[in-house]
């Protein structure tokens, strides 16, 4: 039988070759989430929200915190990005042939920037969130399949963009 890495209950979803029981699943993912986005919120932001299912993860995430919801990101002091660590891995690796890497815009905060879409399917299946990726491109989708035997390089990739855009945006 397989456990859990953490708990030691039987293991339910594996994720990046770990197995975990459904409870350390989702505590793990919000941890990972939250230490991405610690300390990007204040009390008195308007934030803009692409769509429901991140709203709703958001939601969860920061329980009791009021949230003060814009349509209009022009309006709004903190703009979410609900890109994934593949939607940010996929882009620096077409940006590498091109513009180099596009500055982090200080009112946008990458929600999922620490999870992959993998991770972010079963995460919302397990909270009843419906949960579509992102359409990505087919090189790239072919490019990364052959990584497969490495499945934390979009999360290493993602990681080093957010470092990259931080350090633009700060110079």
């Amino acid at each position: 039988m397989i456990h859990c890495r953490t708990c030691r209950n039987p293991g339910q979803i594996e994720d990046l070759g770990q197995w975990y029981c459904r409870s350390c699943f989702r505590g793990m993912i919000e941890s990972r989430i939250k230490r991405s986005i610690f300390q990007r919120f204040r009390r008195e932001d308007r934030i803009s929200i692409p769509d429901a299912w991140s709203g709703a993860v958001l939601q969860r995430l920061l329980g009791g915190f009021p949230l003060q919801l814009v349509n209009d990101p022009s309006q709004a002091d903190k703009v979410v990005n609900s890109a994934s660590a593949d939607d940010l891995a996929q882009g620096f690796i077409q940006q590498l042939s091109g513009s180099g890497v596009q500055p982090l815009d200080e009112r946008e905060v990458l929600l999922f920037s620490s999870v992959t879409d993998q991770e972010l399917l079963q995460y919302c299946s397990l909270l009843d969130i419906p949960f579509t990726p992102r359409s990505k491109d087919q090189r790239m989708q072919q490019f990364f399949q052959q990584l497969e035997k490495y499945p934390e390089i979009p999360l290493n990739i993602s990681k080093n963009v957010r470092a990259l855009q931080k350090s633009d945006s700060s110079s």
